[in-house]
């Protein structure tokens, strides 16, 4: 199985393939998120809410899961102050990822999806925006997010 990451460092999209240490989360949709950050800890439990489908799953950005496809990652690929969001072939960042991941959302929240009719740049613009003060407007956790019983088998290392 190959992975395709789409390499935003120039001016046009362009497909970077990988493959190395992926073919566990094949077909599975996983959302990589910040675990120290509350912004992006808050949205995972509401997404968790939404989800009634329970076909997205979760690790944190810089856990095992996460590390098995970050070494094939280009170095410029943008995923310092982004959500990842995996979807079984394709790595998707900031907005992108959000409006794809949330057609596994339920009715009305899936309507989301057709905020896609906002120009990339305007909707990353608002992303980065947010994403470069998330800490100061929502702050830190000192401890990860702890799913319970019912949503444990939905976290991936």
């Amino acid at each position: 199985m190959s992975l395709l990451v789409l390499d935003w460092s120039s001016k046009t999209l362009k497909p970077v393939w990988i493959s190395e240490g992926i073919s566990q989360m094949e077909n599975r949709k996983i959302v990589f998120f910040d675990g120290v950050c509350n912004l992006c800890t808050g949205s995972v439990q509401w997404i968790l809410k939404r989800n009634k489908k329970k076909d997205l799953y979760f690790s944190q950005i810089g856990g095992d899961t996460y590390n098995l496809i970050q070494k094939d990652i280009p170095e410029n690929f943008p995923t310092i102050d982004s959500i990842l969001y995996y979807n079984g072939n394709v790595i998707l960042v900031e907005s992108e990822a959000i409006l794809t991941l949330s057609k596994s959302l339920d009715f009305p929240y899936s309507l989301l999806t057709y905020l896609v009719v906002i120009p990339k740049f305007i909707r990353d613009f608002f992303y980065r925006f947010v994403a470069k003060h998330r800490y100061r407007w929502f702050g830190r956790s000192e401890f990860c997010l702890l799913p319970n019983e019912e949503t444990n088998s939905r976290f991936l290392p």
